[in-house]
């Protein structure tokens, strides 16, 4: 994650292009990539990128330690301490940890965890299909009214 470079879609995200490094990584790691993801990647996010936060992630949990987070504080990194089985980020102003055996983002101010973003596009969609249907009805609940009030205007006018 970067502040203040524009949206669009990237394969990859490259520091002397885009002029600007990463606020936050997050690595998702396995057997095959944890010894690198320690070693030599820390190496560079730490010392040459300065990247804030550092996380790795194994979603397998095939390594000893499947979730970590590192902090750059005066140009070295320093292991996050566990807040309530998360990670805090001072960089989303979120929480990191594992919720449903998935790793999900935490809003401590809410207090509530966030849906991943499919979840939330079929809620938005069901709420607008509900919100659609809800006017339709009404719209036929008023046609009827004004039906009605013609229907008995007509009756008292003979």
């Amino acid at each position: 994650m970067v502040h203040g470079v524009g949206k669009k879609q990237r394969r990859t995200y490259l520091t002397w292009a885009e002029g600007q490094t990463p606020d936050f990584v997050l690595e998702v790691a396995s057997r095959s990539t944890y010894k690198a993801d320690l070693g030599h990647k820390k190496d560079l996010y730490e010392r040459v990128l300065e990247v804030p936060e550092y996380y790795i992630y194994d979603p397998e949990g095939a390594t000893e330690s499947n979730f970590i987070g590192y902090r750059l504080v005066d140009r070295v990194y320093q292991e996050m301490e566990f807040v309530g089985r998360r990670l805090p980020s001072r960089v989303l102003g979120l929480e990191l940890g594992e919720h449903d055996g998935i790793l999900r983002l935490y809003d401590p101010v809410s207090a509530a965890w966030l849906h991943p973003l499919s979840e939330r596009v079929q809620q938005e969609a069901d709420a607008r299909q509900t919100a659609e249907a809800r006017a339709e009805t009404a719209e036929a609940e008023l046609a009827q009214a004004l039906e009605e009030l013609h229907r008995l205007r007509g009756q008292t006018t003979h």
